[in-house]
């Protein structure tokens, strides 16, 4: 009976033990998080190595500099993240350094990834299938929805003086969302059939007024000024 006992307390110990090596182990690894910023929902993804050398080119949106923007991540938010957005390849690449200082660029897992913003822009995660770009713009979110996508391609130039790889310019097309239905518009005249002709008079007038008729020219503020007035008036 002695022995069942002292058998009994002997478990006990190693359990109560194990426990509270669990949870050291668990606050130790919450410490190191906070301190170094490691944390693998964020830090998951290969790591990024330029695949060519482009001439006079780049295939980042809006630069090729690093960008500052906050990642989403599972219903959690990671602010002040050292970014760029690989329009080709539809990637978002994360520059940062370990506990050791030392730097390391990957390219984030999409499918961990719920948005990212840079700057005033709000990437989301495509669900439209007649969209081909991963993540898409969210310009305007009401009665009517507004998303852009972004592409660049990479070409190859074989004559001239600049012989090599190169991307293109930025590629952007819009799309409006009305009474559940996509719309894809790059000019004036696509946009304006989107809406009944009873109100495309009016649409075109504040169009003009606020010069807004070069649809292929207006930046994201631009564009949601015209889409917050036709959900105004539709």
């Amino acid at each position: 009976m002695r022995k069942l006992i002292v058998l009994f307390f002997l478990i006990l110990g190693s359990v109560l033990i194990s426990a509270a090596q669990s949870t050291w182990i668990d606050s130790l690894q919450t410490k190191y998080d906070q301190h170094y910023g490691v944390d693998m929902l964020l830090y998951n993804g290969a790591k990024y190595v330029e695949e060519v050398r482009a001439i006079n080119s780049h295939p980042f949106w809006q630069s090729q500099d690093e960008l500052k923007g906050t990642v989403w991540s599972k219903g959690k938010s990671y602010p002040k993240q050292r970014l760029k957005y690989h329009l080709q390849k539809q990637s978002f690449i994360l520059f940062y350094k370990d506990y050791n200082g030392q730097p390391h660029q990957i390219s984030l897992n999409s499918n961990l990834l719920d948005s990212v913003r840079i700057d005033q822009t709000l990437w989301i995660k495509n669900s439209y299938p007649q969209i081909e770009q991963q993540f898409i713009q969210s310009i305007f979110q009401g009665e009517l929805k507004c998303y852009v996508s972004s592409k660049k391609f990479l070409n190859f130039k074989s004559e001239g003086q600049n012989i090599g790889h190169y991307y293109t310019e930025e590629i952007k097309h819009n799309y409006l969302i009305r009474k559940g239905k996509l719309y894809p518009f790059n000019r004036k005249k696509t946009f304006l059939k989107i809406f009944p002709k009873s109100e495309r008079k009016t649409i075109r007038k504040f169009m003009a007024a606020n010069k807004l008729s070069k649809i292929k020219t207006l930046d994201n503020h631009e564009l949601k000024t015209l889409i917050a007035y036709c959900e105004r008036i539709d």
